[in-house]
C-alpha cells in the first residue's frame, strides 16, 4: 500500500518520466516462459559433438558436429523435429584417425577442415563454413551452400571461394544468409586484417558481388550478424557495423567495445536497432547496443546473474526482437552450462530467466551454440549424451496473470474530476511473475475513453521485491459515468500477452 507522502510525491512529479531501474541482478522466481519442445542428434554418428554451431529459421534447424559434418532436421505437420540427413563436404581434406572402435577426424597439419563449425540456414538452403579447408592452400578456407529437394533430401548446391584465396585466410569462419545474399568472413585475409565477402544469388548461381574491411584491423571477419542491408562484423578485439544504403557496404560505426573471447561464431547478435557483442571482462560480460538517431549508444554491460569460477558467460549469444539469449557452457551449479533470457523494455536489458538442460552431470557445455528466431530457441550442449551431442529446441510461452491495477489517491471511493488536466496514476502489480520493464507502454491503455498512457514511473509498489509500472493519464481524456464504475486497463508485453486490471472508481462531479 502506498503511504499519504508516496500518493502526494507521485502526484507533484507525474509531470516528469522517471528514470527506470535497471533490477537484473536478482533471478526472480517464477515459472519457466521458454519451454523445451523437442532434443535433436545425434543424427547417425557417433560421439559427434552435435551442436559446435548452430542456427534456427521457421521449421529448419541445422548444427554443426566436430566430425566434420552437419546435421539438418525440419519440423513436420504434426510438430515433430524429423532428421533429414547428415552431410559433408565433398571435397574435405582431413584425414580419419582410428583407434580401437572410436574414429575421428584430423589433419597432417595437426588441424581439420571445421566444416560445421559455422552454419546458417534461410527457408531451403543452409550454408556451411570450413575455415580449415585446405584445397586452395593450408587453411584457406571454402563455405558450401546446401539446398532442399522437394523429397526432403539436401544436395550441394555450390562450393564458394574468394577471389586469389590464400594460405590462413581462414575463409568461412562466420557465415550468414538471408534469401538472396550471403556473407562469409575470412579472418586471416589480407595478412591478418581480416575480410567479409557479400554472394549474391544470380540466375541460380552465387557470384561474388564484393569484399570490404578495416584498414588497421585485425581478424575482421571472426563473426557476423546480418540483418538486412545492415551488418555487425567482429574482428580479433573490436566490433563494426556496415551499412547498405545503394548497393555498396559501407562502415557506419565502429561500436564502442573492446571485443574479447570472439574465437568462435555467435560472439555478436543484430536485429534492428538493437545489438550485443561480447566483451572485454576476462569473466563474460556482454554489451548492449541500441541505435537511436541513426547513432548507436552503448546503453548496458550485461553480467551474469550467477556467476561462477569457471564462467564463460557470452560465448554464445543471440537476440530477436526484444528478447536477448545468452549462453556460459560453463555455468550452473555443476558447471553443465546454462543460458539466460533477457528481456528489451524502457531502455535496458532485464533479467527474465536461466535455461539449464543436459544428461551429463558434469560439462554438457549447453550454452554453446545459440540460435534465436521470433519465439523459437536453440541451444545446443556438444558434450551431452556421452559426448554425441544435442540441440534443445524451446518455445517461447510467456504467461502473465490477470493483472492487479489501484487507481490512486489510495482510497475507497476513487474521486476522479474527468474536467481536470491532472494526471492520475495508475499502478498494476499483483501478480509475481509480472516484471514492469517487460510492458510495452505504446498499447496501454485506460478504459473508458481509450486514454493513452502520458508518463510512467517504476517502483515496488506493494513491496513483494518485483518492479512495479505505475503509469499515468489525464484525467479528462477519461469518460467517466456517474456513480461507481470500472476504470479498465489494457495493454501487452514486448512478447505479445495480453494484460488486463480493473479498479472502481467515483465521478467527483456527481457527488
Amino acid at each position: 500500500m502506498f503511504t499519504r507522502s508516496e500518493i502526494l510525491i507521485a502526484f507533484l512529479t507525474g509531470a516528469f518520466i522517471w528514470p527506470v531501474a535497471a533490477p537484473f541482478a536478482a533471478e526472480p522466481e517464477g515459472p519457466k516462459t521458454f519451454v523445451v519442445e523437442a532434443a535433436v542428434g545425434p543424427y547417425d554418428w557417433y560421439e559427434s559433438g552435435l551442436g559446435v554451431g548452430v542456427d534456427l529459421d521457421g521449421d529448419i534447424l541445422v548444427g554443426g558436429d566436430r566430425d566434420e559434418g552437419i546435421e539438418i532436421y525440419r519440423r513436420n505437420a504434426e510438430g515433430e523435429w524429423i532428421g533429414e540427413g547428415r552431410y559433408r563436404a565433398p571435397d574435405g581434406t582431413f584425414e580419419w584417425c582410428c583407434d580401437f572402435d572410436f574414429c575421428w577426424a584430423c589433419d597432417p597439419d595437426g588441424s581439420v577442415d571445421s566444416f560445421g563449425s559455422a552454419v546458417a540456414v534461410s527457408g531451403k538452403r543452409v550454408v556451411v563454413g570450413a575455415p580449415g579447408n585446405d584445397v586452395n592452400g593450408n587453411d584457406a578456407g571454402a563455405a558450401y551452400v546446401f539446398a532442399r529437394r522437394k523429397n526432403g533430401t539436401w544436395r550441394l548446391e555450390q562450393r564458394l571461394d574468394p577471389p586469389g584465396p590464400r594460405p590462413d585466410d581462414g575463409f568461412g569462419c562466420a557465415v550468414s544468409i538471408e534469401e538472396r545474399r550471403i556473407l562469409v568472413g575470412a579472418s586471416g585475409a589480407d595478412d591478418g586484417a581480416g575480410a567479409v565477402y557479400e554472394f549474391a544469388l544470380r540466375r541460380g548461381t552465387w557470384v561474388g558481388a564484393q569484399s570490404f574491411g578495416v584498414s588497421g584491423s585485425l581478424g575482421f571477419g571472426r563473426d557476423l550478424a546480418l540483418d538486412g542491408n545492415q551488418v555487425l562484423v567482429a574482428s580479433d578485439n573490436a566490433a563494426y557495423v556496415f551499412e547498405r544504403p545503394s548497393g555498396s557496404w559501407v562502415e557506419s560505426e565502429t561500436l564502442d567495445v573492446e571485443v574479447e573471447g570472439c574465437g568462435t561464431p555467435n560472439c555478436v547478435a543484430l536485429d534492428g536497432d538493437l545489438a550485443a557483442v561480447r566483451a572485454e571482462k576476462a569473466d563474460g560480460a556482454v554489451a548492449a547496443f541500441r541505435k537511436v538517431s541513426g547513432i548507436w549508444s552503448r546503453i548496458q554491460t550485461v553480467t551474469s546473474p550467477g556467476p561462477s569460477e569457471f564462467s564463460e558467460f557470452g560465448k554464445a549469444l543471440d537476440l530477436a526482437g526484444h528478447v536477448l539469449v545468452i549462453g556460459d557452457p560453463q555455468g550452473g551449479d555443476e558447471e553443465n552450462g546454462s543460458a539466460y533470457v533477457y528481456d528489451f523494455g524502457n531502455g535496458a536489458w532485464v533479467y527474465r530467466e536461466t535455461l539449464e538442460e543436459g544428461d551429463w552431470l558434469y560439462g554438457a557445455g549447453f550454452g554453446s551454440a545459440i540460435a534465436l528466431d521470433n519465439e523459437q530457441l536453440a541451444v545446443s550442449a556438444p558434450a551431452d549424451h556421452y559426448g554425441d551431442g544435442v540441440v534443445y529446441i524451446f518455445v517461447d510461452t510467456p504467461t502473465m496473470d490477470e493483472m492487479n491495477i489501484d487507481v490512486l489517491p489510495w482510497s475507497t471511493r476513487n474521486l476522479i474530476d474527468p474536467t481536470s488536466t491532472r494526471l492520475v496514476p495508475v499502478a498494476m502489480h499483483g501478480a509475481d511473475t509480472f516484471d514492469a520493464l517487460q510492458t510495452d507502454l505504446r498499447s496501454l491503455r485506460l478504459m473508458p475513453g481509450d486514454a493513452p498512457a502520458r508518463n510512467y514511473r517504476v517502483m515496488d509498489v506493494n513491496r513483494d521485491g518485483f518492479m512495479d509500472m505505475v503509469s499515468y493519464y489525464r484525467s479528462r481524456d477519461l469518460n467517466i459515468p456517474c456513480g461507481e464504475s470500472q476504470l479498465e486497463l489494457t495493454g501487452s508485453t514486448h512478447q505479445g500477452i495480453e494484460m488486463h486490471g480493473a479498479d472502481t472508481v467515483t465521478n467527483a462531479r456527481c457527488r
